[in-house]
């Protein structure tokens, strides 16, 4: 059951197409919050023709941005340099929150996403 009325956490991913099944796989781990009502998350569709705006408008209405890092998103351009750049920005104005999730090892010690998280320190290899 939730507690209070508060509306729930909206995660929008944000991970190399290359990490699809990883994404799976992180949302089964969190499908009993789902159900419980605590948070959702956008599912991408590529299907249609408004498939950039729809992804846009989930990305600027999500309460939280999820960075799953692994060396694929390390090594995206549209990942490293857009994606994450425009949710630390969103992060800074503290309009989102950017939760880093690692899913593989790999080097990250100069990646902003993962300096920036708070406890980043005990995450290192």
């Amino acid at each position: 059951m939730r507690r209070g009325h508060d509306a729930p956490i909206t995660i929008f991913y944000v991970y190399a197409d290359t990490d699809e099944d990883l994404r799976q796989q992180l949302d089964l781990h969190l499908a009993l919050l789902k159900r419980q009502g605590v948070l959702t998350s956008w599912q991408e569709s590529l299907a249609g023709a408004l498939w950039e705006q729809e992804r846009e408008q989930a990305f600027i209405e999500a309460s939280a941005d999820s960075a799953v890092g692994e060396c694929r998103f390390l090594a995206s351009d549209v990942c490293y340099q857009e994606q994450m750049q425009r949710a630390l920005e969103r992060q800074k104005r503290g309009e989102v929150q950017v939760l880093p999730i690692l899913v593989r090892p790999c080097r990250r010690d100069e990646c902003p996403v993962y300096a920036s998280a708070d406890g980043a320190d005990k995450w290192k290899q």
